[in-house]
């Protein structure tokens, strides 16, 4: 039996922590070949030959299984493997991959390692492959028994269903791309043009054609104000190459790259108040040069580069059967210690509707800005920051110092402690007779402060406080 191991790692096999697992099966399963290709090395530059495509192509079509193997970059696939996966489509691999058998295995501190899994499993299916299930490899576990059992059997499950070609379940519906509709941009009377007032806004975006629906919805948007608004292509920046995690940055934030983005990022992307991402769908993300992009920008570690900072998106391309990357680009938001205005797509009404969408986006990031209206974080966002919070104040803190000095100065390192007042309650609430005196008046001991609150409220000199 032979299974193509698709190693995503800009590491390639030795140094690459993903591929001490394939390692690992290679001595319990001897029977099995594992012929592993290095994707992440092949495309770090984001070519290949064409050739060379074939011949993988070729492998993979001869394999009884195919597994994926990355480190999560940034919510997702690395940019080099997504770049791979954007050239199977191109070359109709789903109809020479139908019905192989296919498997997941990243490495991650489980920060939004379910966003990629789904990502690949998606994929995977738009393949018409199978689906088997994934592993998810936390970087400094293999020592633990529990967890090799639990690969063991992943592996184990993967060959099964190849020896008995069990049926599986889809669970993503092919998307269906809506056609021949054009957006017509509407022109914004002078009236009704907005003022920036000094806010600072750009747009971020690719190549495009200023006829395609994306071109419009860029137009509509810059014609809603008064001043003129910058719009930047990421192909235009310069980028030698992809994220290797090489981690040359944790100490300073310096890329080990001398290109264009470091630049770009502290020049163009920072301080400002108001971001547009105007982006294209491709594949239930966006391109993989938007993906080396949002990749590169590891350079500054885990702290935020656009606080405060209001964001729009103008799609183009079925979003709402793509729900995964809905919640990419929320988290996007929120990890970046930003606001989500509105994300339009061209998927939905008409030209009307999609007109007032945009200038009604426009004039809420505004009004959002002028107040520095920030959304409550979400679980997941307040879960993630507590995943990095105890990882760098582990051993990683030792390479993540840039990050180490911003969690500390911003006192992120709020572990709970056991409190002397605490562990006197639990002994009281040992009591039959105290649990039940705290039951009867647990609601108004939980009020009571919210009641001194509004006695003490002053209403004016609150909203004097808000009003700017």
């Amino acid at each position: 039996m032979k299974i193509v191991v698709l190693n995503g790692s800009p590491k390639g096999n030795k140094l690459s922590f993903t591929m001490q697992y394939i390692y690992y099966a290679q001595k319990m399963f001897p029977h099995v070949e594992f012929n592993l290709i290095n994707i992440g090395q092949k495309l770090n530059n984001m070519k290949i030959k064409e050739e060379s495509f074939q011949e993988i192509l070729k492998e993979m079509a001869s394999a009884d299984g195919i597994l994926w193997c990355f480190p999560v970059y940034v919510l997702l696939v690395p940019a080099q493997l997504k770049k791979f996966i954007e050239l199977l489509f191109e070359n109709n691999a789903g109809e020479v991959l139908k019905g192989k058998f296919s498997g997941v295995l990243s490495t991650s501190m489980n920060f939004y390692d379910n966003t990629a899994f789904d990502y690949v499993h998606a994929i995977i299916e738009d393949l018409n492959m199978k689906y088997t299930g994934f592993f998810s490899n936390k970087s400094f576990d293999f020592d633990k028994i529990e967890r090799r059992k639990t690969f063991y059997t992943f592996i184990k499950n993967i060959l099964f269903a190849i020896e008995n070609q069990l049926p599986t379940p889809r669970r993503f519906n092919p998307i269906n791309i809506r056609k021949n509709f054009e957006f017509a941009p509407n022109e914004v009377l002078d009236e009704h043009k907005l003022d920036s007032n000094g806010k600072k806004i750009i747009i971020i975006t690719e190549n495009y054609s200023e006829e395609s629906n994306l071109g419009k919805m860029i137009r509509k948007f810059k014609s809603s104000f008064k001043n003129e608004i910058d719009v930047y292509s990421i192909d235009n920046i310069d980028m030698k190459g992809g994220c290797i995690s090489c981690l040359s940055c944790g100490y300073d934030n310096q890329c080990f790259y001398k290109d264009g983005h470091t630049d770009f990022v502290r020049k163009k992307l920072r301080n400002n108040d108001i971001i547009v991402y105007a982006l294209a769908l491709k594949d239930r993300y966006f391109s993989s040069r938007f993906k080396q992009f949002v990749d590169r920008a590891f350079f500054n570690g885990h702290t935020p580069i656009t606080e405060g900072v209001q964001f729009c998106y103008m799609l183009s391309g079925s979003l709402s059967q793509v729900e995964n990357l809905r919640q990419i680009i929320i988290a996007h938001s929120e990890l970046g210690g930003g606001n989500l205005v509105d994300i339009i797509t061209d998927e939905f009404g008409e030209s009307e509707e999609i007109n007032d969408l945009i200038y009604n986006m426009a004039k809420k990031a505004l009004e959002f800005s002028k107040y520095g209206y920030v959304q409550t974080p979400t679980f997941m966002t307040v879960g993630g920051y507590k995943i990095f919070r105890d990882m760098i104040y582990g051993l990683p803190g030792v390479l993540f110092q840039a990050d180490y000095r911003f969690y500390k100065k911003r006192k992120m390192f709020n572990f709970p402690k056991n409190k002397l007042s605490y562990r006197i309650m639990r002994l009281i609430f040992k009591s039959k007779k105290a649990r039940a005196i705290f039951k009867k008046n647990m609601f108004k001991i939980f009020v009571r402060p919210y009641d001194k609150f509004f006695k003490n409220l002053d209403v004016e000199q609150e909203i004097t406080e808000f009003v700017i």
